[in-house]
């Protein structure tokens, strides 16, 4: 329809990244998808919680998905968009989740080839419990807003993981830095 009338849409078979609007019209998604299926790099906001018919495809076809955001996403949108995330499970190494709204993470663990989990966790989001089950490849964690997390617990000065019959085989270390945190 109007890719074929925009010459500068046709190059995006040939475009690593793609960030988009949940709010687009599906006729738009459905397009993008008959041409791309080699984006490497893909951002979705959803706004108030809306998702356009098309993103499903759109995801659902990308054979070399690398890293995917997903930003105000809740849990009805991540139940509708996970199936299409089955094939990307295999080649998705980063994944990023921001302001997701009572949002269950287990789903993360069919990445099995995670290497990069960034939350922006609400402190206060019960769901976030027990997210980290099965990441056998993960290898770096960032969590952007722990300093929330940390003010609740005054004179911390330790951090202590429980790995549970793993012996590790890097020394985990931590160091704390104004405003963010690196294991």
């Amino acid at each position: 329809m109007f890719i074929n009338q925009i010459s500068s849409l046709k190059s995006l078979d040939i475009s690593p990244e793609l960030k988009c609007c949940s709010n687009i019209c599906s006729a738009f998604f459905y397009q993008i998808s008959e041409i791309c299926h080699n984006i490497q790099s893909l951002t979705i906001t959803f706004v108030k919680f809306i998702i356009s018919d098309g993103i499903t495809d759109l995801i659902s076809l990308q054979s070399n998905l690398k890293s995917l955001a997903l930003e105000y996403c809740n849990k009805d949108i991540i139940r509708i968009i996970t199936p299409s995330l089955i094939k990307s499970s295999l080649t998705i190494t980063k994944l990023v989740f921001i302001d997701t709204a009572n949002s269950p993470l287990s789903f993360i663990s069919t990445f099995i080839n995670l290497q990069e989990l960034i939350l922006h966790l609400d402190p206060d989001d019960p769901n976030a419990e027990g997210a980290f089950e099965g990441f056998g490849q993960l290898q770096y964690i960032k969590f952007p807003t722990i300093e929330n997390f940390i003010t609740k617990f005054k004179g911390f000065e330790e951090f202590f993981i429980n790995r549970k019959n793993s012996i590790s085989q890097k020394p985990l270390s931590l160091t704390i830095i104004t405003g963010d945190i690196y294991l």
